[in-house]
């Protein structure tokens, strides 16, 4: 499987991409982004999208926000039946050595209080918990740790 980068401007509009990453969020989380959200996060120039694919399936993706000399990630999924495989990791890898060439020094991200293998692999990579953001999901309600990760 093949990292690829998308930005804003930078293809073409691909709605069997969009199709396929509103598939992997309904799959992933239990209150996905909506179409509207998708489409405005890709048509935004400041945000990166990292995909994996196995052939024509998209195995998982990384959406990040980047605002030199900060970046946060808005996403990261891996659709179950890849999961435990390195994915989230490759993904990671290609983040982070972006954020290096553009010189984003600090790096955000949200994630459920509750997701423990999430929360494992931030701390894993460096990510420290700098907040909690009270009832930050809906479904279900439940606060969120804001976690940063300084530049090497």
């Amino acid at each position: 499987m093949e990292i690829c980068m998308y930005r804003a401007g930078e293809r073409e509009e691909n709605e069997a991409l969009l199709e396929s990453l509103l598939l992997l969020e309904e799959r992933c989380f239990s209150d996905p982004w909506s179409r509207g959200m998708m489409q405005s996060a890709l048509a935004d120039p400041s945000v990166l999208l990292l995909t994996l694919c196995d052939g024509e399936i998209l195995a998982g993706y990384l959406m990040l926000l980047t605002v030199p000399p900060d970046g946060e990630i808005l996403n990261l999924a891996v659709m179950p039946e890849y999961r435990r495989q390195g994915l989230a990791d490759r993904l990671f890898d290609a983040c982070l050595a972006y954020c290096r060439d553009v010189g984003i020094e600090m790096l955000f991200l949200e994630v459920r209080a509750s997701n423990t293998p999430a929360v494992s692999l931030y701390e894993k990579r460096g990510f420290v918990t700098v907040g909690r953001r009270k009832n930050y999901y809906r479904y279900p309600k439940e606060d969120a740790l804001v976690m940063r990760l300084l530049s090497e």
